[in-house]
């Protein structure tokens, strides 16, 4: 079962409405809503959350602490790279962005209960994710995991001038990067020789 299904049955069990839920775990009522209304959204409240449903995380979040992946005292630090450092993995053959981020200045999000990985953090700049990571969220990209799956989320750069893109991957020949949005007027883009993958989404954080 996904967070959203999790948490709605666990709000409803302990006979508490999002509003009632978001004031005894010190959030929003959005944040709640957003979380029981998206697919694949998380928070870093989900602790806060757990505590006041009387459950433990991973009843919320399966994911959170699994097959030993995770580590209690171990927290990920995530760069947050913006889309022009993106777009010279593209210009520079073998150009790596994570080598170049000390001295820039740039934000980073250290988070707890994520797996083992090599991430980074990034933004959507429109609305075409909007459906899982609304425009200016943050995802959490991990760049170990490149291999193309079905219906898993995925940051890439695509066409001659390397623009990131953000898209929900499909099998076929060839294959597809679908739009995950409300917005009709997202084209489906087609993976080619051009595209470059940047890593597979495995977290959205709202915090509101």
């Amino acid at each position: 079962m996904t967070i959203a299904d999790n948490l709605k049955r666990l709000r409803k069990k302990a006979k508490l409405s999002q509003a009632a839920l978001a004031q005894k775990a010190g959030v929003s009522q959005q944040l709640i809503s957003h979380l029981e209304n998206l697919e694949n959204v998380s928070t870093t409240k989900l602790p806060a959350l757990a505590k006041v449903l009387g459950c433990k995380v991973e009843d919320i979040d399966p994911d959170y602490r699994s097959q030993g992946l995770f580590d209690d005292d171990e927290i990920t630090t995530a760069y947050l790279i913006p889309s022009d450092f993106l777009y010279l993995t593209r210009k520079f053959e073998g150009f790596d962005f994570l080598d170049h981020v000390e001295g820039k200045q740039l934000r980073y999000i250290k988070i707890g209960g994520m797996f083992h990985g090599d991430w980074f953090a990034a933004s959507p700049e429109d609305d075409s994710l909007d459906r899982v990571a609304p425009q200016y969220s943050i995802v959490l990209v991990d760049r170990s995991k490149r291999e193309f799956i079905q219906d898993h989320i995925y940051l890439c750069l695509v066409g001659s001038k390397g623009t990131p893109v953000m898209r929900r991957y499909k099998e076929g020949e060839p294959g597809r990067l679908q739009p995950y949005s409300n917005n009709p007027d997202h084209e489906t883009l087609f993976v080619d020789d051009y595209t470059v993958v940047l890593g597979r989404i495995g977290r959205v954080l709202i915090d509101l």
